[in-house]
């Protein structure tokens, strides 16, 4: 037995043990593998000083495949190769910047999130909560009592006030950026808007009637059937619709038809507070203040 052993073995030599080979012929590829993965994670579009978006290339980058990846429509990479001056699109050089024009980039969904929740109200049908999150398509409705605040992830609040409905119809998030595209219908009732002015997009609270169209301010819009009523409070509007357009800085507003151009006004002084005391701890009070003259009813917020 040992003899058929030792004339077997010397003609056919195994190759040594080597238990770690399997590990080690894979680490190259799991080293790839991550970089890849890194390199992807790091090639995102950023925003420049002067408000256009730059992206770094990466290695394999071409101009067609950043257009499938990044723009809307995939065809504007040959927008990207005229402003950067590309004459061959498929030749980038690894670690250069593209300039990009923020109009140019796909966007994605976004979310709104409701802030405070008062009395009745609904979201897409169900009873709302605070911190409940809707999306593009989104309907808020507010009963006779009612009152919500949504906010949008860049920032911008919208408050709901009673006997309102409201469709978010498109909310999008651009890629590198943190700014909201916006597009609000008022079905009934009216919405106070504060936004951060220097947006990069516009955020728009369409009426039958009218439309406004921001880039960050603080403003209302009220709907009533055929009028609708826009009030500027900061910045400035431009509000459009079937009758005209009219821009409204602060302090202004207008009176919106179907079928007649805007009404221009002056918005009226808030009334003087001076006398009203500055907290009130009784569960009935009755606060007096001087009327305005001209004023039809009073806007009131308590705290």
């Amino acid at each position: 037995m040992p003899r058929v052993r030792a004339r077997a073995v010397p003609e056919r030599p195994r190759p040594p043990p080597h238990p770690v080979r399997p590990a080690a012929a894979l680490r190259p590829l799991l080293v790839a593998v991550l970089a890849l993965a890194f390199g992807a994670a790091a090639a995102q579009p950023r925003v420049a000083d002067d408000g256009t978006i730059r992206y770094r290339v990466e290695p394999g980058d071409t101009l067609i495949g950043l257009g499938a990846r990044l723009l809307d429509p995939p065809t504007r990479w040959r927008d990207v190769q005229a402003l950067n001056r590309i004459r061959v699109p498929s030749r980038l050089a690894p670690g250069t910047e593209l300039r990009i024009d923020p109009a140019w980039l796909r966007g994605e969904p976004s979310e709104l999130t409701l802030d405070a929740v008062g009395g009745s109200a609904t979201l897409d049908g169900a009873p709302a909560t605070a911190g409940a999150r809707g999306r593009e398509s989104s309907r808020v409705e507010t009963g006779a009592d009612g009152v919500v605040v949504v906010r949008l992830r860049d920032g911008t609040t919208l408050t709901i006030p009673p006997a309102s409905a409201v469709r978010f119809e498109r909310l999008r998030q651009y890629l590198g950026t943190d700014s909201i595209e916006a597009g609000i219908g008022i079905e009934r009732g009216a919405v106070e808007t504060r936004s951060a002015p220097g947006r990069a997009r516009g955020l728009q609270i369409r009426t039958p009637a009218a439309t406004a169209a921001v880039r960050g301010t603080d403003f209302r819009v009220r709907s009533s059937g055929p009028e609708s009523a826009i009030e500027v409070l900061a910045g400035l509007v431009g509000a459009s619709g079937p009758g005209g357009r009219a821009e409204l800085p602060a302090g202004r507003g207008a009176i919106a038809a179907i079928d007649r151009p805007p009404r221009v006004e002056s918005l009226l002084p808030g009334p003087a507070l001076d006398g009203l005391p500055a907290r009130v701890e009784s569960p009935a009070a009755t606060l007096r203040f001087a009327p305005v003259e001209g004023a039809g009813a009073y806007r009131v917020r308590v705290a």
